[in-house]
């Protein structure tokens, strides 16, 4: 494929040339794109009318045109992460990875902090021991993140409580801990 440059600017990807000048100022008769479907070029986006078309409503009309992977994508968040219920009174670190594994499955655990013992507010849930617990992890784009968990024990079964986070997006709410979970 031969890439000819001219005033008018670089080839689109569909063979025809941008009606903009290489320095993206093109002159005022030719505001128009080329017909024939999409064009992207400096940060504009047209359709074949040579309408201005946002960014959102071209997300749009692609989710409405592909809903099957938006549906699974959906789905796949919903689904809480998979828990070791025999290692979450093993210790206070493996509780707290199991905890982050079941709210933030593709979070990385770093590390977690003893906020306080007990926390006062467990008459609430019934439970007989609970602790205030400061869990470290990096997020899928490897930002770090924290949030602040109370975790709950009664008998043999435990159960966890999100406090506080910082993350972008939030913490899964289908998480078995979120109700009493035997070990």
């Amino acid at each position: 494929m031969m890439f000819a440059t001219s005033r008018h600017g670089l080839p689109l990807s569909n063979g025809r040339q941008s009606p903009y000048f290489r320095n993206g100022y093109g002159n005022s008769g030719e505001k128009k794109p080329p017909e024939g479907g999409l064009v992207w070029f400096h940060r504009h986006t047209f359709n074949d009318k040579g309408d201005f078309m946002s960014a959102t409503l071209l997300l749009l009309q692609l989710l409405a045109q592909n809903s099957a992977p938006v549906a699974g994508a959906v789905e796949h968040y919903r689904s809480p992460g998979q828990i070791q219920t025999s290692e979450l009174q093993s210790s206070m670190a493996d509780f707290a990875m199991q905890t982050l594994q079941c709210y933030h499955k593709s979070a990385r655990f770093r590390g977690v902090d003893l906020l306080g013992s007990p926390w006062r507010q467990q008459y609430k849930y019934g439970a007989d021991q609970s602790m205030v617990i400061r869990i470290y992890f990096n997020g899928a784009s490897g930002a770090p993140y924290q949030m602040t968990v109370a975790g709950m024990a009664r008998g043999s079964s435990v159960r966890a409580v999100v406090l506080d986070e910082d993350t972008l997006i939030p913490y899964n709410r289908h998480c078995p801990l979120e109700h009493w979970t035997e070990t």
